[in-house]
């Protein structure tokens, strides 16, 4: 016979049955609305100890990103000390935004990065 609902603890990010939860901030809240581009009321108040780690984690992952980017912005650094900031490599990065990220087919952006090598 199944046990009634209330006797399962379930993360409502992970679904993996857990002892204990840690209630997320509204800090974590927002960050994590925009993070998984979903309704913040969609998301549970408490989650694991697990999915909390990972998602303070991925909170100060993309704050050090941004932080770097920036502070390479206003460096006169030479790009090409920069791994992946080679003119090949941006010409790339600009034609893959151009097209749409989300439409690149895998054979598709081989056949675009030799035309890119071939034009520059």
């Amino acid at each position: 016979m199944a046990q009634p609902e209330e006797s399962f603890k379930v993360c409502g990010l992970c679904s993996q049955l857990v002892d204990e939860a840690v209630k997320l901030t509204d800090i974590l809240l927002d960050f994590l609305t925009k993070f998984l581009n979903v309704d913040g009321s969609n998301l549970p108040s408490k989650i694991c100890t697990e999915c909390f780690q990972g998602a303070i984690g991925s909170k100060k992952f993309k704050e050090k990103c941004q932080r770097t980017v920036e502070k390479l912005k206003k460096t006169h650094i030479s790009s090409t000390m920069i791994l992946g900031r080679s003119n090949l490599d941006v010409k790339q990065m600009k034609h893959k935004f151009k097209i749409g990220l989300d439409l690149i087919d895998p054979e598709l952006e081989t056949e675009s990065k030799v035309k890119i090598e071939n034009s520059g």
